[in-house]
């Protein structure tokens, strides 16, 4: 019985043994279920990522498909370019030769023309000194007849008699203007006195009256200023027969007060000449490229003579932005007269002059616009000489009273 009861037990702790070890297996079956059931998972993902990566590579070799032909097509489109590109090269080499022709053609006609020019300068330039005799003589007489007018109102000063000249021949025309242009320069009030239109007189009153109430750049809707823009101002701003600039531009940079005149040295215009220009590479910069061989005025376009060294040259600009050009001496005049009768026009407008008689101040007005008529005539820094003032030197706008 002992033996018995003894392999029971013997049984009994197998059989829990062979039962922990079929736990151990179930589990262990289990994880392994787990497993398997988790990597049909991956593989079925790793499926759909090889279906998707397949579809890619098809697309991808279509698409390769597709850039080939494409780029068959560049590679047809470019040899025809440059067929089409020779063609042109060969057309422009050959316009390029018959336009150098023609220029040699032109070249040959401009010198024919030039020596044709040259001798009619010539026979000018003999009647010019026949006429330039002619004038020291008037010369002479009008010194003559400036002495006796001043005599003559010296001797009206001093005899409390009527100051008043008559001036109806034309060298007392001429005497008046010379004695206007020293009164602006020298800012001196004149000591002949004048009849005047009592119609321009009331004109400029009114003129004056409501000047401070416009805007100044308004002032040509007044009837007085249209007046002076027409008879005066544009007049004196037409650069001759081909000018570079327009009277519009001068006046409104004039308004703006961004126009400059300087005495330049001619070396500066002349070294800016000659700087070397970049060689040109294609056809058309080479036709472009202008080289200019004179210094010529950049408002009327007449040559400098920059030879003569006792000549001055003058630059301007009509920005604080824009570079120095070339301006000869009979268009710095112009630009300068009409730019000394705005001044006049502002201080007239701020009240500069209110303490002096409205025909002194209508007397500098009109003074301000006989030197812009001399200064469009070209004989400006000739009356000025003939007077013995500084020629250079232009009348200004007075300061007050």
């Amino acid at each position: 019985m002992e033996e018995c009861h003894t392999s029971l037990k013997e049984y009994e702790e197998k059989i829990h043994q062979l039962k922990i070890a079929l736990e151990e297996k179930t589990q262990l079956h289990d994880s392994y279920q787990l497993e398997i059931c988790y990597l049909q998972q991956s593989l079925e993902q790793e499926k759909q990522k090889l279906r998707v990566r397949i579809q890619s590579i098809k697309s991808l070799e279509e698409d390769i498909v597709t850039v080939q032909h494409k780029h068959q097509e560049e590679i047809a489109h470019s040899l025809a370019i440059e067929q089409s590109k020779e063609v042109a090269e060969r057309e422009l080499h050959e316009l390029g030769k018959r336009l150098f022709e023609e220029v040699d053609d032109m070249i040959s006609i401009e010198k024919e023309q030039k020596q044709k020019i040259q001798a009619t300068v010539d026979s000018i330039t003999k009647e010019l000194e026949s006429t330039q005799n002619e004038l020291k003589a008037v010369q002479l007489e009008l010194n003559v007849l400036r002495e006796d007018m001043m005599d003559r109102s010296s001797e009206g000063h001093e005899s409390h008699e009527d100051n008043q000249i008559e001036s109806h021949s034309p060298g007392n025309y001429i005497l008046r203007a010379q004695l206007d242009l020293s009164n602006l320069v020298n800012h001196e009030p004149s000591r002949i006195k004048l009849e005047t239109d009592d119609l321009m007189m009331a004109e400029f009153k009114e003129f004056w009256d409501t000047i401070d109430t416009v805007p100044l750049r308004k002032l040509s809707n007044l009837s007085f200023m249209k007046l002076c823009l027409k008879s005066d101002i544009e007049p004196c701003l037409r650069f001759g027969p081909q000018p570079r600039l327009t009277a519009k531009k001068i006046i409104d940079t004039i308004l703006s007060k961004s126009c400059f005149i300087e005495v330049a040295d001619p070396d500066y215009f002349l070294r800016k000449m000659n700087t070397p220009v970049p060689a040109k590479t294609r056809l058309w910069d080479r036709f472009t490229a202008i080289t200019q061989d004179t210094l010529s005025c950049q408002a009327c376009g007449r040559e400098v003579d920059t030879k003569n060294k006792k000549a001055e040259v003058y630059k301007f600009r009509l920005s604080y932005f824009d570079e120095w050009s070339c301006i000869d001496r009979y268009c710095r005049d112009r630009i300068l007269a009409v730019n000394e009768f705005y001044t006049f026009l502002r201080r007239l407008r701020v009240g500069v002059y209110k303490n002096r008689s409205l025909s002194e101040v209508n007397e500098e007005c009109n003074q301000l616009r006989l030197q812009m008529m001399l200064s469009r005539m070209g004989s400006l820094p000739l009356m000025l000489n003939t007077f013995g003032l500084d020629s250079t030197k232009l009348g200004t706008a007075s300061s007050g009273s």
